[in-house]
């Protein structure tokens, strides 16, 4: 769902918060891993809250749905459920 303002004399469409808590921004790299430990990805947290975050990558086509998430710097991985994706971004809500 989109609102529309009024930007410029021209309309502009505004996304609509949906998220319970809200995000902080951040720069963290992240490693995702699935398949039993053997296939790994690095990606880069933009912003995080308490239950999820937006990683962004190279490339989420090989990402599955629900994965282990290490973040750098906290010394222990959480597992993460695919909300949303794009092709070089994607949505994950921690379980």
């Amino acid at each position: 769902m989109m609102t529309v303002l009024e930007s410029q004399n021209r309309p502009v469409e505004v996304p609509v918060e949906r998220r319970n808590t809200r995000r902080t921004r951040s720069f963290k790299g992240a490693v995702l891993r699935f398949n039993n430990g053997y296939s790994a990805l690095s990606a880069v947290i933009k912003n995080q809250s308490e239950g999820g975050a937006m990683l962004v990558m190279g490339d989420t086509v090989g990402v599955p749905c629900d994965a282990m998430m290490e973040i750098n710097g906290e010394g222990r991985a959480r597992p993460v459920h695919l909300i949303w994706r794009e092709p070089e971004r994607m949505g994950v809500r921690f379980d």
